[in-house]
């Protein structure tokens, strides 16, 4: 672990000549990175220090501001004009995030092997577990709020049914990466048919009936097409599209085959799908090279309705679709014909979950201003974070 290390030297004559002597050396704390950007003194001997640090638990005093201005996590309440940074769960990056669909209170976080987890809507949290493996993505059973599925790199698909606290790889039928490890990107339950699982792969996509007990790899689907989104239609049992790194997929008989779709053009590679559920045959498409894109007709045709890159997409039942860009979140009520921005400005975001109405993000790692004041003898009188990224 790396922590910023302040070091005061005393001389008699030039501060850089041999007979210079350590007096005393201080650590900044926290569990982060920390750099020291500038020290100064004044004549009292105080020393005043300015750096940067990932910590969320630096160990601030009589701080001007306490808390990190940047966390991993952030929750935006309502239309978005209010937002609040979820620092309490002590994640300096969240690459996915999932909430009970059964339970819209329980949520997971997933930063790196780690899996954290709340029952109170993200107001306090614990981590849940820890794998060997990093973790890509995190799903909960639609049908069984203790049955969790996780994708990994290098471990493949790893099954608890204890809501986290055990985990078990899963991977018979799973297809192998090109090291011989399997690498599963995403992850997802059929919230039409019990114990149908999904799971995009590195080797392809590949499908349970069993709950993940054994999996079957999709021929119709090429091989190494690497699958990163899934969406099941909340009007139709058994229709499902995939985005994928050649297009878009469709199935109408729960993913037991599949039908390519029409692309709108070139660097059509669907990062996110959102099916509009007030609206039967409305879906949208983000792409990280041409921006979002619409489809009214159930994937036949698209119209591109913004050129920022997006990845990920969530719609609610009343209407409202959310679009992940890069740093910001858009927000539309009328089927992107127009948008607005909401929530903070962030590093970049990774994932999004809606539950009991309410947006949550989760974004890259970013770092925070932070100011100290050390007395000559090296106590810490003050320390604060100081703005943002």
């Amino acid at each position: 672990m790396f922590r910023a290390t302040v070091l005061i030297a005393a001389a008699a004559g030039a501060a850089w000549c041999q007979s210079a002597k350590f007096e005393w050396v201080r650590q900044i704390g926290g569990s982060g990175g920390q750099t020291v950007a500038g020290v100064a003194t004044d004549r009292q001997g105080n020393v005043y220090v300015a750096g940067t640090t990932l910590s969320l638990d630096l160990p601030v005093q009589s701080a001007f501001q306490p808390h990190a201005a940047n966390s991993g996590l952030f929750r935006i309440d309502g239309g978005g004009g209010q937002w609040q940074n979820v620092y309490q769960a002590g994640l300096t990056a969240v690459n996915w995030l999932s909430a009970d669909p059964r339970n819209p209170g329980t949520l997971y976080a997933v930063s790196g092997q780690s899996i954290s987890r709340s029952g109170d809507g993200g107001a306090t949290w614990a981590q849940a577990a820890s794998l060997d493996f990093p973790i890509y993505c995190l799903a909960v059973d639609p049908f069984a709020s203790n049955v969790l599925y996780a994708g990994t790199a290098g471990g493949g698909v790893f099954k608890s049914s204890d809501s986290g606290a055990t985990w078990a790889a899963a991977n018979n039928g799973i297809p192998p990466g090109t090291d011989g490890r399997p690498y599963v990107y995403r992850v997802a339950g059929d919230p039409w048919n019990p114990g149908v699982v999904f799971a995009m792969t590195y080797a392809g996509f590949a499908r349970s009936a069993d709950g993940g007990a054994t999996w079957l790899a999709e021929t119709s689907i090429s091989a190494y097409v690497l699958a990163s989104a899934i969406a099941f239609d909340p009007a139709a049992s058994g229709t499902i599209y995939l985005g994928h790194s050649q297009g878009l997929a469709k199935s109408t008989d729960d993913g037991l085959t599949w039908s390519a779709l029409p692309t709108p053009g070139s660097y059509f590679e669907p990062d996110a799908i959102a099916i509009d559920p007030l609206h039967p045959g409305t879906l949208f498409a983000g792409t990280s090279y041409s921006g979002l894109f619409r489809s009214t007709d159930g994937g036949t045709t698209w119209v591109n309705r913004t050129g920022s890159p997006i990845y990920a997409l969530l719609a609610d039942t009343t209407g409202n679709v959310y679009a992940g860009s890069y740093n910001r979140v858009l927000l539309s009520s009328d089927g992107f014909d127009s948008y607005t921005p909401i929530g903070p400005q962030v590093t970049g975001i990774n994932t999004m979950t809606l539950a009991g109405g309410h947006l949550y993000i989760g974004t890259q790692a970013s770092s925070d201003v932070y100011v100290a004041k050390l007395d000559a003898q090296g106590s810490v009188e003050w320390a604060t974070y100081f703005g943002g990224a």
